[in-house]
């Protein structure tokens, strides 16, 4: 297999780290997506130094995960994790280990890691070192655990979800083996945080090819996540696989997107389980309750939508739209919308305020009233928009 091209300021790490006499190689991910043919999003570097020997060596560093042997290195403003070679613990509540050891042996610190396409290191004066043949797994697009697979599910139950994460987002098959013993531990995925859990649904979510979605219910993990999701997944695989495929990656838009066949309610109730935050939270409840707004080039109910719901949640309507076909194009109601950005749209755009209404003699909860009067006038004629017209109209308002 060829070189990897790797970037200057992990080269520069690497030989300083061999320079001052220790080991140093890029790990993980990033050889995974080098070897699948993706650009690596990040540079992981493990190493036999231990922290305090990574720190003294480079003049900018934080300590990000000091206990666990991680430390942060930074250079031209770019930020890379470094890590010690270690062995994990016991593991406590099939999470975490209690406890780490550092070690001078790369071989034992790629036994520990989940799976074979991620347990392949290399630098340019050894080459790859893939003790468990991942590179032989990614050629054959499999996914498979390193070493005992019934314990890497014990130790760290997340790895259930990270194995059906990969398998949509890489359009990898699972391994039998693996997927078997996956399929008997699932109940453990209770032990793992929500937030956690949400993090590769995200992922899983937002992933291209969703050949392999079905594993999510056919392994029936979610039952012990989410009977509620579960079983809405269930009745509508199908459909939500074709739709989340062609949807823009946008947490927001993903997620209504999803969630388009549930109640509106349901859907807040369900984000809210999750642990989304407020906006994204609400932003889906808000997509749901307008999903079926009809705008047909109608510059009125344009105007009327944006100013309930914002420009920026608009826009996420209307992809939400284009993605379940419910309109043909959200491009050419964006560009509509857009050619409206000068027109009275929102209460403050008006040429008056509360207080002339609340001089006119109106008061409390009438002068609100008044206002989006005016306001809904305006969106249907936006000429009248000036202040002696408007205060003539709400003169007239009863």
């Amino acid at each position: 297999m060829s070189q990897i091209n790797i970037p200057s300021e992990v080269e520069k790490i690497l030989n300083l780290l061999n320079q001052n006499n220790f080991e140093a190689y890029v790990v993980g991910g990033c050889v995974r997506d080098y070897l699948i043919g993706n650009l690596p999003k990040d540079w992981d570097i493990t190493t036999n130094a231990k922290p305090e020997q990574i720190k003294n060596i480079f003049e900018k560093t934080v300590d990000t995960g000091i206990a666990h042997g991680t430390v942060t290195i930074i250079l031209n403003k770019k930020h890379f994790e470094v890590t010690t070679y270690r062995i994990d613990g016991e593991y406590k509540d099939c999470r975490k280990p209690q406890n780490v050891f550092f070690t001078d042996d790369l071989i034992k610190d790629l036994s520990r890691r989940d799976f074979t396409i991620n347990a392949i290191a290399y630098n340019k004066i050894n080459g790859y070192v893939d003790p468990f043949d991942g590179r032989d797994d990614i050629k054959n697009k499999l996914i498979r655990c390193v070493a005992d697979t019934n314990l890497r599910f014990k130790e760290d139950a997340l790895r259930m979800m990270r194995a059906l994460r990969f398998a949509c987002q890489l359009n990898f098959n699972i391994e039998n083996e693996t997927y078997k013993k996956l399929c008997e531990n699932v109940h453990l995925i209770e032990f793992v945080s929500i937030e956690r859990i949400r993090d590769e649904l995200i992922k899983l979510f937002s992933s291209s090819h969703l050949n392999n979605f079905h594993l999510l219910i056919d392994s029936k993990i979610l039952k012990y996540v989410s009977l509620d999701l579960h079983r809405y997944l269930c009745d509508n695989l199908d459909c939500i696989k074709k739709i989340l495929e062609r949807s823009n990656k946008k947490t927001d838009i993903l997620f209504a997107t999803a969630f388009y066949k549930l109640n509106s309610n349901l859907a807040y109730k369900l984000m809210k389980f999750f642990r989304f935050d407020n906006k994204t939270c609400d932003t889906v409840k808000i997509i749901l309750d307008n999903l079926n707004v009809s705008f047909e080039n109608d510059c009125y109910i344009i105007k009327k939508i944006i100013s309930k719901i914002g420009y920026e949640r608009f826009c996420f309507l209307i992809e939400v739209q284009e993605n379940l076909s419910l309109i043909d194009s959200a491009n050419d109601i964006k560009k509509l919308a857009d050619n409206m950005k000068n027109e009275c749209i929102f209460l403050k755009d008006l040429a008056l305020n509360g207080n002339d209404i609340k001089a006119l003699g109106f008061s409390g909860a009438k002068i609100g009233l008044v206002l989006n009067y005016l306001l809904d006038i305006v969106h249907k004629f936006p000429c009248k928009n000036n202040f002696d017209e408007l205060i003539a109209l709400a003169k007239l308002y009863k």
